[in-house]
């Protein structure tokens, strides 16, 4: 037993040998294995913070390109509304030369025969600031149609961002859009303040315009009252040419009315002064053949009909007198003596005073009376064609009311016809 115990001792003690012995081996196996794991673990950590920092990078340049797009993006909306605004200051601008052109032909031109140059003050007033703003803009004294702005450069839209392009380009790509987005807006709030401009002087052209064809009738009656001697006809064109105005619905139109106006009250005044001529030479070429006459007194004449009173009856001018009302659908007017003798002796008077015309007085006798007078007129036809050119009298030649008349010439010492014309009912 004490044999077995002792050999037990010593395989303990060869057991604690061999692991004394094996013990250093496995600590030096431990370091190295350290070291490499440390190693690895470091060669881990540095790809880990390289991948780290690329990952960071490209999160950068990502946004970089988002900004850089969105700020092409502000710069093609400038760019488009700065067009938009080019494109409105062009119309306006040839808006504007068209009306300054229309005003100038049909206006500005006719100045006598739409009121004189007080009543269209205000149309040269607002026509010369229309002129003044397009003559700033297109750069020359009278921009004529068609003419283009000068000094306009839009800008165009940039490319597409290149996502290629490093991240601090990208970055300076984007402040440049900026600069070039806000120097669009200016550019766009530039033209549309001129546009504004343009459209607020067309404006006051046409409403100075509208002004001065409101105050016409005024006009044109002061016109017909100075000439008397124009043709119903002549007349009627005016009035025609007023009611046109009044109906014109569209601001643009009224200019071309007003020249159409114009017109009208020209043919006014030239028969007015046709008519006068005429009536100048006839009494020149009366006078002349007095002068040649030994009789220095008043004497019967014209018309036809026998003498009486001063004066000689006409038949004729009743003659005309119908033919007018039958052209008219008017009854025709009966002869009257009674009335015959009043016009003789009223033709009498005023050739005895050769002074000019006056009317007579109601004679009675007659449920409703008129009259008309005139002088210088060789013949019956011609005075009753002017008593139809003048709107009192031809009203009497076709009073429905009146059944009958009476008429009468008397010349004075100085070869003047003198007519007059009575109507009872």
């Amino acid at each position: 037993m004490g044999e077995m115990q002792g050999a037990v001792i010593e395989r303990a003690l060869e057991t604690d040998e061999m692991v004394a012995a094996e013990t250093p081996r496995r600590r030096r196996i431990g370091r190295r294995g350290a070291i490499a794991i440390a190693v690895v673990g470091a060669l881990v950590v540095a790809g880990g913070v390289t991948g780290g920092i690329a990952w960071a990078q490209q999160i950068a340049h990502d946004e970089a390109v988002e900004v850089a797009t969105e700020a092409r993006g502000r710069v093609s909306d400038a760019v488009a509304a700065q067009h938009a605004a080019l494109d409105a200051l062009v119309a306006a601008g040839e808006a504007a030369i068209a009306a300054r052109d229309r005003v100038a032909a049909d206006v500005l031109a006719h100045e006598a025969l739409l009121g004189g140059a007080d009543a269209i003050a205000p149309v040269s007033a607002a026509h010369a600031t229309l002129s003044e703003l397009l003559a700033e803009l297109y750069g020359v004294e009278a921009p004529a149609a068609g003419a283009e702005l000068p000094g306009l450069r839009p800008l165009v839209p940039p490319a597409p961002v290149d996502p290629a392009l490093a991240t601090d380009a990208l970055h300076a790509l984007a402040a440049v859009y900026a600069a070039e987005a806000t120097d669009a807006r200016e550019v766009r709030d530039g033209l549309a303040r001129t546009t504004d401009e343009l459209t607020a002087a067309s404006a006051e052209l046409e409403e100075a315009v509208s002004g001065l064809a409101e105050g016409l009738p005024g006009v044109f009656e002061a016109l017909v009252a100075a000439r008397s001697l124009a043709s119903a006809d002549t007349k009627a064109a005016g009035t025609a040419a007023l009611e046109a105005i009044a109906a014109a619905e569209d601001p643009s139109e009224l200019p071309a009315l007003l020249a159409s106006y114009a017109t009208a009250a020209a043919g006014v005044i030239a028969a007015h002064d046709a008519e006068a001529a005429r009536i100048a030479a006839e009494q020149a070429a009366a006078a002349a053949a007095a002068a040649s006459r030994r009789s220095g007194t008043a004497r019967s004449g014209g018309g036809g009909g026998g003498g009486g009173g001063g004066g000689a009856p006409s038949n004729a001018v009743l003659s005309a007198t119908n033919a007018q009302r039958a052209a008219n659908g008017v009854a025709a007017l009966a002869w009257s003596g009674t009335l015959a003798s009043y016009s003789c002796s009223w033709a009498a008077r005023l050739a005895a005073s050769d002074s000019g015309l006056s009317h007579s007085s109601f004679p009675g006798g007659f449920n409703r009376w008129g009259e008309n007078v005139a002088y210088g007129y060789g013949s019956a036809s011609a005075v009753v064609n002017a008593w139809m050119n003048s709107e009192g009298h031809r009203a009497n030649i076709l009073d429905r009311r009146f059944t009958s008349m009476g008429a009468c010439s008397a010349t004075a010492a100085s070869g003047t016809i003198y007519w007059v014309q009575q109507f009872g009912g």
